[in-house]
């Protein structure tokens, strides 16, 4: 049979809906309220809900003039295709209105309502509301909503309840799609992998509705990169450029993008319905969630320009388990600017810093400068480098970029005489494959460590255990390997239950050969240099053997979480994280127990999305930081700066700031963990740049004492102490009953205590066995920490000695 590609009603119903959505999950997406309930416990952003009116009597009771906002939205809990939605604005000047309008607005139904209903409305609520343009009185509005109640929108055609609802307000790079009224995305989602999306926008015809049928615009969005690429309008396709007032919006990326894929991905995946239509809304704070739809509509193909069916048969035989994964394909193989040569992925600046490594020959590499040119057609080398190259006779030498993860071999370069003495300069065809950045990668060096502190002889040596100590560091990550595989299911086996369930975690360990041989490569470092025998003997070498140390401890921990043997788990978590102070948990109790609640209103006014970036961007030009990119991520932390190859500040999409706390954070996150780590790069040592050995407490610590400096007067940040309490009293407890004490200590949701719990107990298979050693007590060190930097800076201690690396305290006298 000849196939289009297009993906027909009965295709859709026959070989999608009723082979993937089976009836009872169905049921789920139909109710509108369950469904947001359900999702909202598991982290999805939705609209806040202002009340559920049930009958008649509740009807009649409900005062729509007390919301939390003059507007607002009524819409039937199992509603269809948009209908019986209302959106409305209390209007608390009808005076004024009416002088301004004209318009008689007076009822004249009152009597009808009163024998229909059996009630006078017009005796209890004398108010007015404007909807669709109409101002109408109270009695009116009940009118309408009468119907819904009686189930004339419901799609069983049953008896139905009223949801009022959060009107949502468009974010400011989502207004341009809301000139008429307010748009929304949809998003259709199979296997996990979202597959096409497109943006209903409302127009003046479609009276400002999100409607295709009635005249409103469809802007189809290539998954893949977010941008909007075709438009379709009264059957008219555009595909190149856009008419009248939506030609500013051709190309334009949608803002969420990342969170809108991933969230749609992670809904799918909670709700296990196989073909999944998302609706969502962009606000200054992010997406939220207006509906799910197990029936999608098709008008997404003429939108976006594209056969489903297709698309639906490329990806139907991936296996996929997992959303990050489901997003990942999305956003390769629907994505049109993936299709080229230049891998996007492998970047080279105009200069940046390398090794040319000789093969075959142990510990023997040169650290060079690597430059670009893009206007000549050769490779050049300093005469010593070329030198160097051809005393070298066997073997590859290979070009190493490690911080872009570039690898080049056997290339092939003439000799420049006025080049300096360690660079090279990359021509077009070693360079054709790559994605040049118009900027130089080069920082100025700054020399922190003293003369005094370090012996020349010893620098050549030293800097190769730096690079070897940095590549095992990487392998250890803690933060990697502790995360959970299966965390989005225990989630929702958590809340399905609620709470009265202990996740079974499962975790990517390293396997057993790789342990045994990053231990033995530890041990031989620490024999071959830190020996009698081999000699080195300067302060600032100490630091290297207490890396070694530390880099041991951390994959013994990761082996006794491995094994699952307490007893390890504890000892390691102590010499890393350290032991207990009686007095600290007993102070930290007082401050949770038995002082008043600190007062909010001290932080400010709660900001948005939009706002809390401005402010970021601003802070951190008035640092003279540039260069860094601000995300959004779904992680554990309301910000983190991500210290990679390229570093970035990532901030909760569904996390919220006041203004003061707002400060006081991007003191912790910025003026320390970033410009330590910034300053550490700048020594060309990775050991100032990624941390000292146990440098972990200092560094919390000054970061917590420097953000307590923006709080306000009368204001104290307990959450040090609630972390510390909370790490202390976590091997006691399983984890059902770590989140009853956490929510009673820190008034959060289930999925929020969730989250905080596993921090507690990351590494731990079995939540529910209760042992001193089935924690993780890394959130100890904050208050640990703060006690630590309160002490030296009160002894005399200053910021900048802590500023200029990753260093602990103790280190100090051994750089500077």
């Amino acid at each position: 049979m000849f196939n289009s590609g297009i993906l027909g009603i009965n295709s859709r119903n026959l070989q999608y809906i009723k082979k993937f959505n089976p009836k009872k999950v169905t049921r789920l997406a139909d109710n509108k309220q369950k469904t947001k309930n359900f999702l909202k416990e598991r982290g999805i952003p939705v609209p806040q809900t202002y009340g559920i009116i049930s009958n008649r009597s509740q009807l009649y009771d409900f005062d729509f003039a007390k919301m939390p906002s003059k507007n607002f939205v009524v819409k039937p809990n199992k509603g269809s295709k948009g209908k019986g939605i209302y959106i409305v604005k209390y209007i608390d000047e009808l005076k004024n209105q009416l002088k301004n309008s004209g318009e008689n607005i007076v009822s004249k139904k009152n009597n009808f309502l009163k024998s229909f209903l059996g009630f006078d409305l017009k005796s209890k609520f004398d108010y007015h509301y404007k909807t669709g343009g109409e101002i109408i009185s109270d009695d009116v509005l009940r009118r309408y909503l009468v119907d819904i109640l009686d189930g004339r929108y419901s799609i069983t055609f049953g008896q139905d309840k009223i949801l009022v609802e959060e009107k949502l307000n468009p974010g400011i790079n989502f207004r341009k799609y809301c000139r008429h009224g307010l748009a929304d995305i949809r998003v259709i989602v199979f296997n996990l992998i979202p597959v096409a999306a497109m943006i209903r926008v409302p127009t003046a015809e479609s009276g400002g509705k999100a409607n295709i049928a009635q005249g409103g615009v469809g802007l189809g969005v290539e998954v893949g990169s977010g941008k909007v690429k075709s438009m379709y309008f009264k059957k008219e396709i555009f595909t190149k450029s856009f008419p009248g007032e939506y030609a500013d919006i051709y190309n334009k990326k949608v803002p969420f993008w990342n969170d809108i894929l991933m969230y749609s991905s992670e809904i799918q995946y909670f709700v296990n319905l196989g073909y999944l239509a998302l609706d969502w809304v962009v606000t200054d704070d992010g997406p939220k969630l207006l509906e799910i739809n197990a029936r999608a509509g098709l008008e997404v193909q003429s939108a976006s320009v594209l056969k489903l069916r297709n698309r639906l048969e490329k990806i139907s035989d991936i296996h996929v388990n997992d959303p990050q994964k489901g997003v990942e394909i999305s956003k390769s193989i629907f994505n049109s600017s993936k299709n080229n040569l230049i891998n996007m992925s492998k970047i080279l600046y105009l200069s940046q810093k390398g090794n040319l490594i000789f093969e075959g020959i142990q510990d023997n590499f040169v650290k060079i400068t690597i430059m670009v040119d893009i206007k000549k057609e050769k490779n050049y080398i300093s005469k010593k480098l070329y030198n160097k190259i051809d005393s070298y006779k066997s073997g590859d030498v290979i070009l190493d970029i490690p911080e872009n993860e570039i690898r080049l071999k056997n290339l092939i370069f003439e000799v420049n005489d006025k080049m300096e003495e360690n660079e090279i300069i990359l021509g077009q065809g070693s360079i054709s494959e790559f994605y040049i950045k118009p900027i130089h990668k080069i920082e100025t060096d700054i020399n922190i460590v003293s003369s005094s502190n370090i012996d020349d002889e010893e620098i050549e040596t030293l800097h190769i255990i730096d690079q070897n100590i940095a590549k095992i560091s990487r392998k250890l990550n803690f933060t990697k390997i502790l995360t959970p595989t299966n965390y989005l299911d225990e989630l929702d086996n958590f809340v399905t239950w609620n709470g009265n369930y202990n996740p079974k975690f499962s975790y990517n360990f390293l396997d057993e050969n790789t342990i045994n041989s990053l231990e033995t490569e530890l041990l031989g470092m620490k024999d071959k240099y830190f020996s009698n025998n081999f000699g080195l003997k300067s302060n600032f070498s100490e630091l290297f053997n207490e890396k070694i140390d530390e880099l041991l401890d951390r994959l013994y921990l990761i082996k006794a979480y491995k094994l699952q043997k307490y007893g390890y788990i504890l000892e390691y978590n102590e010499k890393l994280f350290g032991n207990f102070d009686k007095k600290l948990v007993e102070q930290s109790k007082e401050k949770i127990f038995m002082e008043p609640v600190q007062d909010m209103n001290l932080l400010g006014e709660k900001l948005t999305f939009s706002q809390v970036k401005k402010i970021i961007k601003k802070y951190l030009y008035d640092k003279g930081i540039s260069g860094v990119k601000i995300n959004t991520s779904m992680g554990l932390s309301r910000m983190a700066v991500i210290k990679g190859k390229y570093p970035e500040i990532r901030i909760s999409s569904y996390s919220s700031f006041r203004e003061k706390e707002l400060l006081a954070t991007l003191a912790h996150e910025i003026d320390v963990h970033l410009i330590r780590f910034l300053n550490g790069k700048k020594t060309g040592w990775e050991i100032l740049k990624s941390g000292t050995g146990y440098y972990i407490k200092d560094e919390e610590g000054f970061a917590v004492y420097n953000s307590f400096n923006y709080l306000p007067e009368g204001y104290e940040k307990k959450a040090i102490y609630q972390k510390y309490y909370l790490s202390f009293i976590s091997g006691y407890y399983g984890f059902s009953r770590l989140v009853d004490i956490i929510r009673g200590i820190q008034y959060r949701s289930l999925e929020g205590a969730f989250k905080t719990a596993l921090r507690l107990k990351k590494g731990i298979q079995n939540t529910g066995f209760v042992d001193r050693g089935a924690v993780y007590t890394k959130d100890k060190i904050y208050l640990d920490g703060y006690m630590k930097v309160d002490e030296r800076i009160k002894n005399g201690g200053n910021f900048d000695e802590f500023k200029f690396g990753k260093i602990k305290i103790e280190d100090i006298d051994k750089v500077l």
